[in-house]
């Protein structure tokens, strides 16, 4: 039985003036299986076994690697100071979040929104298929949130393995997964963020402001789906990303 396929909106938060202009080139999703199944399995017979092995192919149907749109380079001190040689210290502080010893964000300001759906949950994961300085240099911390009852951009957190000193990241190269919790296909669609989209984008992101996390409710995932829905976001942002979509 053919299921039908689950719509998923992507963009970037392009806003002149908010630094993430560049976004406007950020590309598509790539499905992990599919980059699995021609470079690791079915080189000989001991491989070819992997690409028909159904827990293999369970666990990677629709795992999507997420490439970074900028090229850039983080240094860390032995005393754990984080920073650059590129750019200027505008990209940095416009970009990266210093959390606690050795670990950040890198912020890309990219969003993944279902739409049509009631409920699909999305991880964010590390990118463990890939050889490069992000896969083998940090530890990625994962998230989890639901994108039909949400609308809010990805967070790239880290914390910078012990030995590393400096990371690269590349345009051309994987920096995270994600997974979207559904067995039905996914179609990428993606849009240009106007600008209206900031006025609820900014309310939702105000409600994380000046309040005590401490035991309190807000700190639920379920608070901020509920405000999302009592406002009717969903209706407004879908009004104005349906004026934006960019073509096939």
């Amino acid at each position: 039985m053919i299921q039908k396929p689950i719509v998923i909106w992507w963009g970037v938060d392009t806003t002149v003036g908010h630094g993430f202009e560049a976004g406007i080139r950020a590309e598509e999703p790539i499905p992990i299986l599919k980059k699995f199944l021609i470079e690791y399995a079915g080189k000989d017979k001991a491989t070819n076994m992997m690409s028909r092995c159904p827990a293999i192919l369970d666990e990677l149907h629709n795992l999507y690697g997420v490439k970074s749109y900028y090229d850039y380079q983080l240094d860390i001190d032995s005393i754990g100071h984080v920073s650059s040689p590129d750019y200027d210290q505008n990209f940095y502080n416009t970009h990266i979040i210093d959390r606690s010893d050795r670990c950040v964000s890198f912020t890309s300001s990219q969003v993944f929104f279902a739409p049509y759906e009631k409920s699909l949950l999305m991880s964010q994961t590390a990118a463990s298929f890939e050889d490069n300085d992000i896969a083998n240099k940090t530890l990625h911390i994962p998230g989890r949130f639901d994108i039909a009852k949400y609308f809010r951009t990805a967070d790239h957190a880290f914390i910078f393995k012990k030995e590393t000193s400096s990371i690269s990241f590349l345009r051309q190269q994987i920096c995270f997964n994600i997974r979207f919790h559904t067995t039905r296909p996914i179609v990428f669609r993606q849009f240009f963020w106007d600008k209206e989209l900031n006025e609820i984008t900014q309310a939702m992101l105000a409600t994380k402001n000046h309040k005590y996390s401490s035991g309190s409710i807000t700190t639920l995932l379920s608070y901020y789906y509920k405000l999302f829905d009592k406002f009717q976001f969903k209706k407004k942002i879908i009004k104005i990303i349906e004026k934006n979509l960019t073509k096939k």
